[in-house]
């Protein structure tokens, strides 16, 4: 058992290796497993009957498309969130045809599980509230603005998330301008959402989200392909150009592949 260990270790330790020989040379990597290519996270409704349901999760309430609309069913809250992603700008785009019938909802921005960093714009008729989430009666940040909302609108919400700032356009009219809200803080552990909405009772509408996230479509393990990766640190490396660098790399190399032949024959010789 230790002996197997120690030769999952060696091989951890090999494809580490092959992660910073890649940066060094401009080689490929070994990988673990291959991973598909962006996915377009903008759903229209009216055309996606069902391929949206992997992009977004309903955790609270119930939501279903009809009549070419994503359209809130319970009677109380009903919420959903776009699929947690990573841009490595930390900008994220999100833009929303709503149909909401006059009356409030909440665009959400920012959910980190913990209310005092979590943002969202919570739309009246008459007016849009930037806010954090309220925790025992208590909100940190709230800032009001003015503005009609059309109960058919279009609303864009750019979140900077490096900077901690919001935009906010509203059928292309620009009412919030890189405003600051609170930063993601330290006490925030879970899974971070950066889009969604918030309604409360049946009948609230989407038609459209069109978000700038960068998803991805597949992750698998393909063993063939790892085989073929790892093959690419077993040679001789000289393609750094610099004599002592290659040395090096192949030192570390020479000295796992030692290990793993050694612990291969003694597990061999075991049996």
């Amino acid at each position: 058992m230790a002996d197997t260990r120690l030769l999952v270790g060696l091989c951890l330790s090999l494809l580490i290796s092959s992660l910073a020989i890649s940066i060094v040379t401009g080689a490929g990597a070994a990988s673990l497993g291959d991973i598909g290519g962006a996915v377009n996270q903008s759903i229209n409704f009216e055309s996606d009957t069902y391929g949206w349901k992997n992009y977004i999760s309903t955790l609270e309430g119930e939501w279903k498309v009809t009549d070419g609309a994503l359209t809130s069913q319970s009677s109380g809250i009903n919420r959903f969130y776009l699929e947690p992603t990573g841009k490595p700008d930390g900008l994220h785009t999100t833009t929303y045809h709503i149909e909401s019938g006059g009356r409030p909802y909440a665009i959400i921005i920012r959910d980190t599980g913990w209310f005092a960093d979590s943002i969202q714009l919570r739309v009246m008729p008459t007016g849009v509230y930037l806010e954090s989430y309220e925790g025992l009666w208590y909100r940190p940040f709230q800032k009001y603005y003015p503005a009609i909302i059309p109960q058919n609108t279009i609303v864009t919400v750019t979140l900077d998330d490096a900077s901690s700032r919001v935009t906010v356009t509203v059928n292309g009219q620009e009412i919030i301008h890189n405003e600051e809200v609170t930063p993601d803080g330290s006490l925030s552990w879970g899974t971070v959402y950066y889009a969604g909405i918030t309604a409360e009772g049946p009948g609230f509408r989407v038609t459209k989200i069109a978000s700038d996230a960068e998803a991805y479509d597949e992750q698998s393990f393909d063993m063939l392909g790892f085989i073929s990766a790892v093959s690419g640190v077993l040679v001789w490396y000289t393609s750094s150009g610099v004599a002592l660098v290659d040395a090096f790399i192949n030192l570390i190399i020479k000295i796992q592949q030692l290990g793993i032949a050694v612990v291969i024959i003694t597990i061999i010789r075991g049996n």
